[in-house]
């Protein structure tokens, strides 16, 4: 689905961007009352490259707390509470792209892997070194577990929802420049332009442009906010396989995410869906970043290495780091290598999230590790949160008067500070459990050692844990 069709000429709200966050905004907009007249979403990538993408799984995990924010403002408030589905999951890619989607929680929980369960383990030791089990949460939330579902469903469902509610996305544009914002009043109309594959360029006016254009945004660059951070000097490896058998693996209630560390590395085992293990690793090796690689880099986002892992690499990874089997044993044996990347990590935020009438969400306003699963769900949350605010002052109309204006423009302030303030949470968090579990240093390692096993007779540290991990604390 989608368009490439001329743009209209004035909107209120321009989103730049159609990935899970961008489609969450938009979403959100719709579904609070804003007419599909009202917001123009653009995408560069044609729908062609968007299938032949949709292999690679990307983000994966979806925390209580974002599937919380998605039932209550991009859902349909008439459809049934969603619930965890008995039967395994549907196969990822089975959605119609013209099905009608009233509930988007419920369609990606049909879809996904659910897991209660996680355990960091040291390799040739037989007792975890630490156990979270999510079900603890089920007081606190309808969703005490992990959703694990790849990226490219995910925005697929979102995209599905958007449909429904009548909105447009136009496929093959990008951001080209827009209007200096620096001395203009929200409310005010300015021009942007943007470019498709043909050298065409359109104008639009808009009240309010948003940026959910990835680590690499243009929309930030068209700001001059800079990108306040660093790259972290190693590379992740990265694999979504399927082995000989996944047995070898499971916890005693069925699948878990395990984690494992020792002197050769860090080595995380997550399920997927239709039977895909994904696998990351820290790299073995220190790498000279190529130019263009460092160019990306300093651009802002995390940056894929051009050096893809094997499944020779791969699978000497599983060997030398997972649980040791017997040597006839030969399960772990990967059979199939669906998706692989090495990439480099960025920790990077924008010192506002808005900047007059332009908003920054989603990776252009800030990138992290991995580590702990909160990009996507940070920028979904961005999305929908500046949904509600936006929505409150253009259902009927996109004229704001003076007192309009005023009040928009102190609760995009109260907004950016906030989500600025999470954000920084999210960072921070993700810094220290790249770190930790980056140690190889011996003295280091027995000091990780003990703080887990301290941190496993203290159920209330370990339930704000799970909370953090879950989104909770951020309520």
């Amino acid at each position: 689905m989608g368009s490439s069709s001329l743009l209209p000429a004035q909107v209120s709200i321009v989103i730049i961007g159609a990935g899970p966050t961008g489609l969450a905004l938009a979403c959100t907009l719709l579904n609070k009352g804003v007419p599909p007249t009202s917001v123009l979403i653009i995408e560069r990538e044609s729908i062609n490259q968007k299938q032949a993408r949709m292999y690679q799984s990307r983000a994966i995990g979806i925390a209580a707390r974002t599937l919380e924010c998605m039932a209550e403002s991009i859902d349909d408030s008439s459809s049934p509470t969603p619930v965890r589905p008995i039967k395994s999951s549907l196969p990822v890619n089975s959605l119609d792209a013209n099905e009608s989607i009233k509930s988007t929680v419920q369609t990606i929980l049909n879809r996904s892997q659910i897991v209660e369960r996680m355990e960091i383990r040291e390799r040739g030791r037989e007792k975890p070194l630490l156990i979270s089990e999510l079900s603890l949460l089920k007081d606190e939330t309808r969703y005490p577990f992990m959703t694990l579902c790849p990226q490219a469903s995910t925005e697929s469902i979102i995209e599905s929802r958007f449909h429904t509610l009548g909105g447009t996305l136009y496929r093959e544009w990008s951001l080209e420049s827009f209007d200096n914002v620096d001395e203009r009043s929200i409310g005010d109309s300015f021009e942007i332009k943007v470019v498709n594959p043909t050298g065409t360029i359109a104008k639009v006016k808009t009240k309010i442009l948003v940026g959910a254009d990835g680590g690499r945004s243009k929309t930030r660059a068209g700001t001059s906010l800079e990108f306040v951070g660093y790259t972290y000097p190693d590379t992740l490896v990265l694999g979504d396989v399927k082995f000989k058998s996944i047995d070898w693996f499971m916890g005693p209630s069925g699948f878990q995410v395990t984690q494992y560390v020792g002197s050769s590395g860090m080595l995380l085992f997550i399920p997927l869906p239709d039977g895909l293990i994904r696998i990351i690793a820290d790299d073995d090796h220190k790498r000279v970043v190529e130019a263009a690689t460092m160019k990306e880099l300093r651009a802002g986002g995390n940056s894929e290495d051009r050096k893809v892992p094997t499944e020779e690499e791969l699978q000497s990874i599983v060997r030398a780091r997972g649980p040791i089997l017997a040597p006839e044993d030969d399960r772990n044996t990967i059979t199939s290598v669906t998706w692989a990347s090495r990439f480099h990590i960025a920790h990077r935020i924008v010192p506002t999230f808005a900047k007059g009438p332009v908003c920054l969400i989603g990776d252009a306003a800030h990138v992290h590790s991995p580590a702990g699963g909160q990009g996507m769900n940070t920028g979904i949350q961005d999305a929908i949160s500046l949904g509600l605010v936006l929505s409150e002052y253009f259902q009927l109309n996109s004229i704001l008067n003076p007192s309009a204006s005023q009040s928009l423009t102190q609760k995009l302030w109260v907004w950016s500070t906030k989500r600025h303030a999470t954000a920084s949470n999210v960072l921070a968090s993700a810094n220290f459990l790249t770190r930790t579990r980056s140690l190889r240093n011996p003295i280091l390692v027995w000091i990780r050692r003990q703080f887990w096993a301290i941190l496993s007779f203290f159920p209330s540290l370990m339930k704000r844990q799970m909370r953090q991990l879950m989104g909770l604390n951020y309520r």
